[in-house]
């Protein structure tokens, strides 16, 4: 087979492995805002990531435009971030939100480890010399799907939520935050002020993680309860997809926030992908069959080996990367396929 025939990425990540790193540290990142990037490399040096558990790395400008037909092997017991820990979940609700912080990935990085943390609905942030108050000054006219802006009163209630959860609810990660905050102060609207009890060396980490979502405090504060397919119109975030309409074991359908706050480098509208479409398919070989068909973008879980798809795909074979997957595929523990437009 030809080199130039050599065109998907099989993003590998054993979901142990990821299980394994979420549980010794939080490094779980939300679906990124690049979807639709293609090529070999970016001229910065970064690695885009890509919609869902998806990246190319490529020299081509960014062509905006298409829906990603992509396939999920796992049922989201619900759709509720801060209570699932399983890719079923994330994979659908990661694309809505965004947190305070993010992490970046470089090439160089090794799976699961990210070199640095960069601003996200937190354009800047400081630490106290004692490291028990961290000050976040957040970005102005970022906007949620339902077009109300994001100010410090929804920071200060995101983390509440997750420290002390709705009732009949468990918070996954409740004990990152209610054991070591102290007080959570909004002195504005642009200011979150968090002041811990004793130092946490991996606080900044946390906040950064996909699995502390910043909600719509508006939505869920009088919601108070688990979000699941029963009630979608709470799943608002300020991310670069919003949820148009699912069934838990069918299918979701995600569209590009129009108003989303963020662009790339070169000043570019993000994200390029209008939507993503994901279909609940839980038999190895359907899912397989529909990527080698051309109905889905993506495959995961138990696809077929490197070798069948180098013979059998229509368009090419496969190039094993698994030290370059971006972020999302490192967290969810999603090995994908990905064919190119």
């Amino acid at each position: 087979m030809s080199a130039s025939s050599k065109t998907y990425l099989l993003l590998a990540c054993l979901g142990l492995s990821s299980l394994i790193f979420a549980a010794c540290a939080p490094s779980a990142a939300r679906p990124g805002d690049n979807a639709g990037v293609t090529g070999k490399e970016v001229g910065s040096g970064e690695v885009p990531t890509a919609g869902v558990y998806l990246a190319k790395w490529v020299k081509d400008t960014p062509k905006p435009g298409k829906v990603l037909q992509r396939s999920e092997g796992n049922v989201a017991p619900s759709l509720d971030l801060i209570a699932e820990g399983t890719s079923g979940s994330h994979t659908q609700v990661m694309p809505v939100y965004n947190s305070l912080l993010e992490y970046h990935y470089a090439p160089e990085d090794k799976m699961g480890f990210p070199s640095k943390i960069t601003p996200g609905l937190a354009e800047r942030w400081e630490i106290s010399k004692d490291g028990l108050t961290y000050t976040f000054n957040l970005r102005k006219g970022v906007k949620f799907h339902d077009g109300k802006e994001f100010t410090s009163a929804d920071a200060k209630f995101s983390i509440e939520r997750i420290a002390s959860p709705p009732p009949k609810m468990v918070s996954l990660r409740q004990g990152w935050y209610s054991e070591v905050v102290d007080k959570l102060e909004t002195p504005d609207p642009y200011t979150f002020v968090v002041k811990l009890k004793d130092g946490d060396a991996a606080f900044i980490s946390k906040v950064a993680a996909g699995y502390t979502p910043m909600v719509p405090k508006h939505i869920l504060e009088p919601f108070n309860a688990k979000i699941t397919d029963g009630n979608l119109d709470k799943l608002i975030g300020t991310g670069p997809f919003k949820m148009v309409k699912g069934k838990r074991e069918v299918s979701w359908h995600l569209e590009k926030h129009q108003d989303y706050w963020k662009k790339d480098s070169q000043g570019r509208q993000l994200p390029y992908l209008d939507g993503i479409d994901t279909y609940v398919i839980v038999e190895d070989a359907s899912r397989a069959a529909g990527f080698e068909s051309g109905q889905l973008d993506t495959v995961a879980y138990g696809a077929p080996a490197q070798e069948e798809l180098e013979e059998d795909a229509p368009r090419g074979g496969v190039d094993v990367r698994p030290r370059e997957a971006p972020k999302e595929a490192r967290t969810a523990g999603e090995g994908c396929r990905f064919r190119p437009p």
